[in-house]
């Protein structure tokens, strides 16, 4: 089964003291079911591994190094598709996330399929918007 998997999720994987057993089996399924992420996502987690690498938690070799294995991943990566905005800012509005997070959610709505995020906001607007967290 598809599902959106947000950057609070993919960031787990790269540093150890943050990772789950739920957040390393997402990260399985990934091999064999389709995950879906908005063009937004590569951003966001490059920028995850950015801050932990200012933050000496990783040397910027390393997050470089894991950048590169994202792009091994099977994801199917959604496009920013201008049609899209409107109702990912109602969702926004509606639900007091950022745009950014708003993204991810609006996907899961659209795709009819689950949301797999760590960001407490975005797991309690996915709750009121009667979409699935794994």
């Amino acid at each position: 089964m598809a599902f959106v998997v947000d950057a609070s999720v993919a960031l787990t994987w790269f540093f150890k003291e943050e990772r789950t057993k739920r957040t390393t089996s997402l990260l399985r399924r990934i091999a064999e079911e389709n995950a879906i992420v908005p063009a937004l996502w590569h951003y966001e987690v490059s920028s995850g591994l950015l801050m932990g690498a200012r933050r000496n938690r990783i040397p910027i070799e390393v997050a470089c190094d894991r950048l590169a294995r994202l792009a091994l991943l099977r994801l199917d990566v959604d496009p920013h598709v201008p049609a899209n905005f409107p109702n990912i800012i109602k969702i926004a509005a509606e639900t007091r996330l950022t745009i950014y997070d708003a993204t991810y959610l609006e996907l899961a709505i659209r795709r009819g399929v689950p949301l797999a995020t760590d960001d407490l906001e975005l797991i309690r607007a996915a709750k009121a918007k009667k979409v699935q967290r794994l």
